[in-house]
């Protein structure tokens, strides 16, 4: 059973780094953006098995077997390693979370629901002051929760604190929780393979990016430079002491920051998406199309065969004797 998943997982990890590989090529060698939705469906083939039906998975009687088994048993062991890590770091932050204190702020409440609303969320999430090193965040443990620094807050004006809160409830609007969540498990399967490790990354940094595109949908009246502005001021603001100005990329990575900043002050051409467009869908079609063709020779589709063959030279046996 553990080599049957270990032999899915090593051809499904093949066609998923793939589209990763493309994806990651598009925006950083052709300085093109994958549309967000896109980056949902191609951490699909990270997760779903696209195989042309009634193929067996290995075929017996291969000499490579027994190593084949030894490395499925690592694959399992580290499997079991890494979702444990992620099972105590998420007990952690549950137990960490529960000595927060709740904002009970009437001004920040009346900005929280303002935002909700044009943000188009029924369902306001809590908001709780803690102990941050970034201005603030937000957290999936039961229901989605805005964890803000109380430090950072009170130096916001409302326009900057509704900017934020706008910002986070985008996250929980669009289900980037959840996807994230669901590419931790795709870690925790494919821990093995490198690649998986820097779609995580880049599936991080086009959720902040899909964020970055509908704040200003629902704030039409933010301007580009505004928004860059605030940036810098709440990485400023994450500096409890000056002299830590050289460990300033550990509160806001130097890379998502640069590509944060480009994608806001320097928007697509209608052209620039439209090309992005359509590459990204034909390396959906190609990768999909890829992984039923390859399953042809990866799957043993002999063995289906075979098996019949030998059920009627079975028969006819058994009918001349």
């Amino acid at each position: 059973m553990t080599a049957d998943l270990f032999y899915i997982v090593l051809f499904v990890t093949t066609f998923g780094s793939i589209a990763w590989i493309c994806v990651m090529l598009l925006q950083h060698v052709l300085k093109l953006k994958v549309p967000f939705s896109l980056c949902s469906i191609m951490m699909g083939f990270y997760l779903i098995l696209f195989f042309n039906p009634k193929l067996k998975l290995i075929a017996e009687n291969q000499n490579w077997i027994y190593p084949f088994q030894v490395s499925s048993g690592i694959w399992a062991a580290g499997l079991g390693v890494f979702a444990c890590s992620f099972v105590i770091r998420y007990v952690h932050a549950a137990l960490i979370v529960r000595n927060y204190e709740s904002c009970r702020e009437k001004s920040v409440g009346s900005i929280l629901r303002n935002c909700a609303v044009h943000v188009g969320l029924k369902r306001l999430p809590e908001i709780l002051y803690g102990n941050l090193k970034d201005p603030a965040c937000t957290i999936l443990i039961g229901h989605p929760k805005i964890i803000l620094s109380k430090r950072i807050a009170d130096q916001l004006t409302k326009q900057e604190l509704a900017v934020i809160l706008t910002h986070e409830l985008i996250h929980i609007k669009r289900g980037h929780l959840l996807l994230q969540n669901c590419f931790n498990l795709i870690v925790c399967i494919h821990w093995f393979n490198p690649i998986v490790w820097l779609a995580r990354h880049e599936f991080s940094v086009s959720c902040e990016m899909d964020c970055d595109r509908n704040v200003f949908k629902s704030m039409p009246e933010l301007s580009a430079s505004a928004y860059a502005n605030l940036m810098l001021k709440m990485l400023e603001l994450a500096l409890p002491n000056k002299q830590d100005a050289a460990n300033a990329m550990g509160t806001l990575d130097f890379v998502l920051a640069r590509q944060r900043f480009q994608s806001i002050l320097v928007p697509d051409s209608a052209v620039k998406k439209c090309c992005s467009m359509i590459l990204s869908l034909g390396i959906v079609a190609a990768v999909l199309c890829g992984s039923l063709s390859g399953s042809k020779s990866y799957f043993n589709s002999s063995s289906v065969e075979n098996a019949g063959n030998v059920q009627i030279e079975r028969s006819a046996d058994h009918e001349s004797h």
